[in-house]
């Protein structure tokens, strides 16, 4: 029950799950996903329309630039809920299952062209990949721990190809 990213075309979801393609229309994604999961609307800033659905352990948001087909994937874990999560794998590494930099690492050696950015937010092409901070401690430690515990990421956003470039020459 993996939710695989594909860059190029969008995002498989498990079966029996349809595959979300880049380009489809906002009639489309709720005909196809209606049947699997309870869609609520969303608000995704700049965008003309925006849908979101929970999957076990996982949110997912869909929404479409000015031209009005799906042009942005979003997911998020959502550590709360109860169930087993789903993996969410890019080039078959789970992107929230282990600490960042085991899945920099792993990628790097893949030959992916990570990009590191100083806010722990990484970029592989028109995936990113954003992370919240690891252990902090309590109101009740009030100790500040010696070394900084590692991060994990709990946020993924797949653009369609090319949607970044556009938005530069805007």
């Amino acid at each position: 029950m993996t939710i695989d990213l594909i860059p190029a075309m969008g995002v498989r979801l498990p079966g029996p799950l349809p595959e979300l393609v880049f380009g489809m229309s906002e009639p489309h994604a709720r005909r196809v996903l209606a049947p699997h999961a309870a869609l609520s609307e969303a608000f995704v800033c700049g965008t003309d329309w925006a849908v979101d659905f929970d999957l076990p352990g996982c949110s997912i948001a869909l929404s479409a630039s000015d031209r009005g087909g799906l042009s942005i994937i979003s997911l998020s874990r959502r550590p709360v809920d109860e169930r087993a999560a789903c993996p969410v794998a890019f080039q078959g590494v789970d992107v929230f299952g282990w600490p960042a930099a085991e899945i920099i690492e792993a990628l790097h050696e893949q030959g992916e062209p990570v990009q590191e950015h100083h806010s722990g937010t990484v970029w592989i092409g028109n995936v990113r990949l954003s992370p919240t901070l690891g252990h902090r401690p309590t109101a009740s430690t009030r100790k500040k721990p010696r070394t900084a515990p590692p991060y994990v990421f709990d946020f993924v956003c797949l653009y369609e190809p090319g949607m970044l470039s556009r938005d530069r020459q805007r």
